[in-house]
């Protein structure tokens, strides 16, 4: 059996990736939406004093269409984003028992339309 042993420098940064968690999620229910999550963690740079357990982003506050970037993050003293920031982390849509209510309904409208004619011509 072999083991080998490292010292970590308390003043030399590290690159960690930091799991995401989602707060506030019964909120966007209540809006008609549903969150379409791309990224579940972000990497970040900070001293091994700093390391943050996840980063947390409070969804309760969006709207439909609305988005969630990595500039968005609001990261703890000491921590700072080692990735790009304008990577899409999520975003709200509609849920898709709504949208398709909506083409559903205009769906039958159309059918009516088209039935109507026809019976227009029936009666000339």
């Amino acid at each position: 059996m072999h083991i080998d042993f490292y010292a970590v420098s308390m003043n030399q940064k590290l690159t960690l990736n930091i799991p995401i968690v989602l707060e506030g999620a019964l909120d966007i229910s209540k809006k008609g939406g549903v969150i379409h999550q791309s990224k579940y963690s972000v990497s970040v740079l900070c001293l091994p004093d700093n390391i943050p357990e996840n980063i947390i982003i409070d969804i309760s506050g969006l709207d439909v269409n609305d988005s969630v970037f990595t500039r968005d993050l609001s990261l703890p003293d000491g921590v700072s984003l080692n990735d790009a920031d304008d990577i899409s982390i999520l975003n709200m849509a509609l849920e898709a028992k709504e949208i398709e209510s909506d083409e559903g309904s205009e769906e039958a409208e159309e059918s009516e339309e088209a039935t109507d004619k026809g019976e227009e011509k029936k009666a000339d």
